[in-house]
């Protein structure tokens, strides 16, 4: 190949390479690169990445990616047929958070499944981040079925404090 050829050509690969690129000063762009990869099972860059500094001391990566894992056979099986994400408004009172419904459906096997799910999402430095807190989910929830229930209480606060917006905390938080 003629060096006058390949110039072009790397140029070519370098500029798509960047139009996939995830837009991190853009929480919307943040939050469908990070529904893609999900699907993806990137789980490594995902926990790298895309999850906040405040989610990560509460979750090491090992427990993130084993928790989020997908085996082949079930990334196979699905499809996504749909999906639409919306953003609520900004709260004046926390300008750094950005909320956001994600509503997907879904065909497994022969089945069609409606997923909604929310995101709340922090601006840390400039770059959207996504806050995860399943794991403090869980842990609470041993808690309460232990009967521990002032040490669910204070796990449901911390997922409180990282997510003000977390409407499962809360509602679990009612029912102790």
């Amino acid at each position: 190949m003629k060096k006058s050829n390949l110039v072009p050509l790397l140029a070519s690969i370098i500029l798509l390479a960047s139009c996939h690129r995830t837009d991190f000063s853009n929480p919307e762009d943040v939050l469908k690169s990070y529904r893609t990869l999900t699907m993806e099972n990137k789980n490594d860059v995902l926990y790298d990445e895309y999850l906040s500094a405040r989610s990560k001391e509460f979750v090491t990566k090992d427990e993130y990616v084993k928790s989020r894992t997908v085996p082949d056979t079930g990334l196979k099986e699905r499809k996504r047929l749909e999906s639409k994400i919306s953003s609520f408004p900004m709260d004046v009172n926390n300008p750094s958070y950005r909320r956001f419904k994600s509503e997907e459906t879904w065909m497994i096997k022969l089945d069609t499944v409606h997923d909604l799910k929310y995101y709340t999402l922090i601006n840390e430095n400039g770059k959207w981040k996504v806050i995860w807190w399943q794991t403090l989910l869980s842990f609470a929830a041993e808690k309460d079925n232990a009967g521990n229930y002032s040490e669910a209480r204070k796990t449901l606060e911390k997922i409180i404090d990282l997510d003000p917006f977390s409407g499962k905390a809360y509602v679990f938080l009612s029912e102790l």
